[in-house]
This record gives C-alpha cells, structure tokens and sequence, in this order.
C-alpha cells in the first residue's frame, strides 16, 4: 500500500511516496502520537506556541535557508538569523530544534530578554536557582536559540552575560542560533566585538531578505 510522508532530503525538503503497512490507521496513530509528544517536548524547552503548532511550507528562501542551516548542525556554529519582522526567523529556529530534538539531541528556546530575567531573579531573597546555574542550563544543550536579540538594554551587565554565556557555547563547540530583527550593522553592534569575531570563524550571518508573510 503506497502513501506519502514529509522528510529532509539532500537536495531539500518534499513529500514522499513510502510503503504503508496493511493498516494506515495504525500508521497514523503512531506518527501523530510521536508528533504530539514531540510538540510537548518543543513547549517544555520553552519554544513559542504558536510556531510550535505551525506547519510552514517548505518552498523558496525560506527553505533553503532551513536548508543550510540544517546543513550545519553538529559543527558547533554561532550564527545570526537577521532581517525584518515577519518573515519566518523564529520559525525557522523552532523547526530546527524539531530536527535536533527528533534526532535524540538536546535543544532550548529563549529570548534574549527571557534570558537576563532569568538571571535577574536569581537576586532576590529566597530564590531556588543562582545565576550560576541559569547560565549552565542554556550552556548545556546541543542547539540554543536566542530570539529577539535586538530587544535587550546594552547595558555593561547585559553585555558580560551574553558574551558570558556565548564564549562557553563557543568554546563548548555547540550550535547557538541568534535571531534579530535587524540589518548586519545593528547585529554586529549588538552582539560587540568579541563574539562578532567568533561567529566570524564558526558561522556568520544568514540575512532573510524576503517579503514578510504576516
């Protein structure tokens, strides 16, 4: 019995005609309860809702960006996902950390401004966590995403923490994904010197020049 499924291809992502057992209704049961665990498993390291529930089309810039990136898993990169709002950057960074998670790999979701709240709590009185700790939790998967990078304060604080945790993934040789809804020369700024230089060496910057599909 013939049917199709979605899968990665070498040469970019498509439906598939496969063999089907006797009973697809058992087929399918099984893919959309291994989907449903994979979602909660998206939602439980802190990927958004909305893109966790999303099914994109997998055609033109967009996929081929998804493409290449994917490409790149597992060699440790620092890379920038920029350009303007709308056109999909977050949902690439979810989908990706579907095909990390799917593959037995470790993944996480923040934003940067999810991340120093973090961190910030831990100052107050009887908190359960230290800063210590919030900063091995996001330095311990194998693909991080920090999303909306643009929107942080450029305060010294702000700063040391992110170059803090960067150079560890860095040094860690694990993949980190940062997102920004801004041109190279305002990312580069944002992200300063230091860790500009290291993504320079282990990843760069991939600009997502289409049009928005809000």
């Amino acid at each position: 019995m013939r049917g199709h499924r979605f899968e990665k291809l070498e040469g970019g992502f498509r439906w598939i005609p496969v063999e089907l057992p006797d009973d697809p209704a058992a087929v399918e049961r099984d893919e959309a309860g291994e989907e449903l665990l994979l979602k909660e498993r998206l939602l439980k390291v802190g990927a958004p809702q909305r893109h966790v529930s999303c099914t994109p089309e997998f055609v033109g810039d967009w996929a081929a960006r998804l493409q290449l990136i994917d490409g790149m898993m597992g060699t440790g990169f620092t890379l920038g996902l920029i350009g303007a709002r709308g056109n999909g950057k977050t949902q690439m960074g979810v989908w990706l950390m579907k095909f990390c998670l799917r593959s037995g790999k470790t993944a996480r979701y923040t934003t940067a401004a999810g991340f120093f709240m973090e961190i910030r709590a831990c100052f107050k009185r009887d908190t359960e966590h230290t800063e210590e700790e919030i900063v091995k939790k996001y330095r311990q998967p194998s693909f991080l995403v920090i999303d909306e990078l643009g929107k942080r304060s450029d305060s010294d604080w702000e700063n040391t923490m992110l170059f803090e945790l960067l150079n560890k993934r860095y040094a860690d040789q694990t993949d980190t994904l940062l997102i920004a809804n801004l041109p190279a020369t305002e990312f580069a700024k944002t992200i300063g010197a230091s860790i500009s230089s290291r993504m320079s060496e282990a990843g760069g910057i991939i600009e997502c020049d289409w049009e928005s599909f809000r």
